[in-house]
């Protein structure tokens, strides 16, 4: 109903907008003469009848009188009824067209801000993915180095570029940190790293000497944010056939990982470790000690223990090893997927 009368006050409803000029011109003088005709006759029609009615009767009639002065205040004040009420329309036309306008320049905000946006994810995924080539090209950069041998010739040998690899190893940390996207390919990556520079030696022989740049990624691998189980990003780091027996791994965190016949060993070389629900299958632990350590929820299979020996650590199902020789063997409790 009110769209109905909002149409009709602004006489849409005779589409009076395709009229030409000189057809509004003739149509509106005629329409406002003949108001101006109505008006006249309602005047004198009105006048006539309240004269006759005040002065035309024997007594005086209240009555008539209050009758007479409504009719020619009606009178007197449509005009300004109508003028108020076009006024109005006026107005409200010009507000719903100023939040049309508003509303345009919203959308086209919203627009700019969509291709902004677009824009910039394009340009961070563009910088992300070159960020995590260099830095996988930093992993595996050499340089040479020209040295006599023992016949006073000079040889050019190609030796590990450490302050490079290192470098690399950094990056790929901030990819993993600030880019969840990429976060599981930088951490496989370091994960690949280790396993390609730190095989393992037979148990019986001399481990090799810890490698700085190895170092730094079982401290990267070490301090990660560790997804809960279930969630999107969770997966599954594998280090196996490693030797750590080299390596200083205390306050770290290598929960969720897989260490398949790897070696530990060495003194104080674990202690504020926590290797919740991880597998560890045909590992050999040789020489270790690890204390205050956390191994709930792991699978232990299938291992070897030297000389090893575990104060104060949780063990697979939550029991407490004071001053234990051995991880008790948990066969498949490690809850992975």
């Amino acid at each position: 109903m009110r769209e109905f009368i909002s149409e009709f006050i602004r006489f849409d409803w005779i589409e009076y907008k395709r009229w030409s000029p000189n057809t509004k011109s003739i149509i509106g003088s005629s329409i406002f003469l003949f108001i101006l005709l109505i008006a006249f006759l309602c005047i004198v029609t009105i006048l006539v009848m309240g004269f006759s009615s005040i002065f035309g009767a024997t007594t005086f009639n209240g009555e008539a009188n209050r009758n007479f002065i409504l009719a020619v205040a009606a009178l007197f004040g449509a005009p300004f009824l109508v003028w108020r009420t076009i006024v109005a329309q006026t107005q409200a036309n010009a507000a719903l067209k100023q939040a049309e306008a508003s509303l345009n320049q919203a959308i086209a905000a919203s627009d700019q801000a969509k291709t902004a946006a677009e824009q910039a994810r394009i340009a961070f995924n563009v910088s992300s993915a070159t960020a995590f080539t260099k830095a996988v090209e930093l992993l595996g950069s050499y340089r040479q180095v020209s040295e006599y041998n023992e016949n006073d010739s000079l040889v050019v040998l190609h030796e590990p570029n450490l302050e490079a690899r290192i470098g690399g190893v950094f990056a790929l940390e901030k990819i993993i940190r600030d880019n969840e996207a990429d976060a599981r390919a930088a951490t496989e990556t370091l994960a690949a790293f280790c396993r390609q520079h730190m095989k393992k030696r037979p148990v019986l022989q001399i481990p090799r000497p810890s490698s700085q740049d190895c170092d730094t990624a079982l401290q990267v691998l070490g301090r990660r944010r560790i997804p809960n189980p279930g969630e999107s990003d969770s997966f599954v780091v594998e280090l196996s056939g490693i030797d750590l027996r080299s390596y200083e791994i205390s306050d770290l965190t290598f929960d969720r990982i897989i260490f398949s016949d790897s070696i530990f060993g060495g003194r104080d070389q674990a202690d504020d470790c926590r290797f919740l629900n991880c597998i560890f299958s045909g590992c050999t632990f040789r020489d270790a000690q690890f204390e205050d350590c956390d191994f709930r929820g792991s699978t232990v299979v299938s291992c070897k223990f030297e000389n090893t020996r575990f104060i104060n650590c949780l063990g697979p199902k939550g029991e407490t090893l004071v001053d234990d020789p051995e991880i008790p063997e948990n066969e498949y409790q490690s809850t992975l997927v």
